[in-house]
């Protein structure tokens, strides 16, 4: 399984999101994980390669928009064909830390999964949220915000774009 984090800024989330993939509870698959580093910034790219000096980190042409960065992903994956699964991760996201394991237990049904698709619903955020949703204090350094059974699907999508369902495709983000 390649697990690639997509960065095109931001090193401190990227620390975080890097973190959380070393630290994955209850897994017994084998994970690659690269960096890819997708942005017009040298000074950036310095960066990562100098603090992830134990990471493989890779740099793709860059546009400065994020279309080509997640194309760069999937090419990245297409020629490394040792890996049968990828797990494409945006480098200023996490994921909780039995996420790997859950993502297993797709792959060892009987019928396997070919495409798994996770919701995007929790934030952190580094000021303490103004509207009245459950979160938590994390650290003393952020807060992450969950919504999970206090707006419904329907506040969801408007919260987070056009319903899938009920738009063109190419209306979606």
């Amino acid at each position: 399984i390649l697990v690639t984090l997509l960065t095109s800024g931001g090193i401190e989330y990227l620390k975080e999101a890097v973190k959380c993939i070393l630290n994955q509870k209850d897994t017994t698959m084998q994970y690659g994980l690269v960096i890819i580093v997708n942005t017009l910034d040298d000074e950036y790219y310095n960066k990562v390669v100098t603090y992830f000096k134990y990471l493989e980190v890779t740099r793709t042409p860059s546009n400065g928009k994020p279309g080509k960065g997640h194309n760069s992903v999937l090419h990245y994956f297409k020629t490394h064909p040792q890996y049968d699964y990828i797990v494409p991760i945006d480098g200023d996201d996490f994921l909780y830390p039995c996420a790997l394991s859950y993502i297993e237990s797709y792959i060892k049904l009987p019928k396997p999964t070919d495409i798994l698709l996770l919701m995007y619903t929790d934030n952190i955020v580094q000021t303490r949220p103004a509207k009245p949703v459950p979160y938590i204090c994390v650290h003393n350094k952020g807060y992450l915000i969950w919504n999970f059974n206090h707006i419904t699907h329907k506040q969801w999508y408007i919260d987070k774009g056009a319903n899938q369902f009920n738009n063109n495709i190419n209306k979606l983000n």
